[in-house]
C-alpha cells in the first residue's frame, strides 16, 4: 500500500512537471506524460458527455488510474450492463483488463492519468 501511496505521489509530481513544460490541454485529448522503460503514463481530459479514457467502447490493458478532478462517470460493459461513480480527485484505482465506455456525466471537464507498467 505504501509502494502504492509513492508512485502516485511520484506520478502526480510528473504530471505536473510534464505541464509546466507543455500546455495544459483543452477539449476531448490525449497526452503522453511519462514513457520510460518501466511506465507508460497517459493524461485523459474528457468533456461532459465525452469519453473520459478512449472513445466508445475500447479495452484496457492492467493499469492504475489517478483522478485529477473530481469526477462523475457512467461505466458501461460489453454485455450492457451500466454502473454510475461520483469519484473526488486523487481517487487511485487498480483494474485489471477490461473492455468498456466510460462517459463524462458530469458538467465540467475530468482529468484522469493511466498508468501500465510495461
Amino acid at each position: 500500500m505504501k509502494k502504492l501511496l509513492l508512485i502516485s505521489v511520484l506520478l502526480l509530481g510528473f504530471a505536473a512537471l510534464g505541464k509546466s513544460q507543455m500546455p495544459v490541454p483543452t477539449g476531448d485529448s490525449v497526452r503522453v506524460v511519462v514513457d520510460n522503460e518501466k511506465l507508460h503514463v497517459t493524461e485523459f481530459v474528457g468533456l461532459p458527455g465525452k469519453g473520459v479514457c478512449g472513445i466508445g467502447m475500447h479495452d484496457h490493458e492492467p493499469h492504475l488510474t489517478i483522478l485529477l478532478t473530481d469526477a462523475s462517470i457512467s461505466v458501461t460493459t460489453p454485455d450492457g450492463a451500466s454502473q454510475d461513480y461520483d469519484l473526488k480527485a486523487g481517487t487511485s484505482m487498480w483494474f485489471e483488463s477490461e473492455t468498456h465506455q466510460a462517459v463524462n456525466r458530469g458538467n465540467q471537464e475530468v482529468k484522469l492519468l493511466l498508468v501500465h507498467l510495461k
